[in-house]
């Protein structure tokens, strides 16, 4: 897995039914499922691997699946 982005996650909203995680970094990720915890703020890492994306919320364990916009 390598590291495409090191960001501040500016916003994660809900448009036309998919959740939009926007990153200080002027870039745009749509995401499925929605972090449990309020992530407004926290340093977004996003991987890639093969084809396919994921994020992480600061020092959080869990991977979300996304794509970018």
């Amino acid at each position: 897995m390598s590291l495409v982005s090191k960001a501040i996650v500016s916003s994660l909203s809900n448009e036309m039914g998919i959740m939009v995680l926007e990153l200080d970094d002027c870039t745009k990720w749509s995401m499925v499922d929605r972090p449990f915890n309020n992530v407004q703020g926290e340093t977004a890492y996003v991987y890639r691997e093969g084809r396919s994306f994921y994020v992480q919320f600061g020092k959080r364990t869990e991977k979300y699946v996304v794509d970018e916009m």
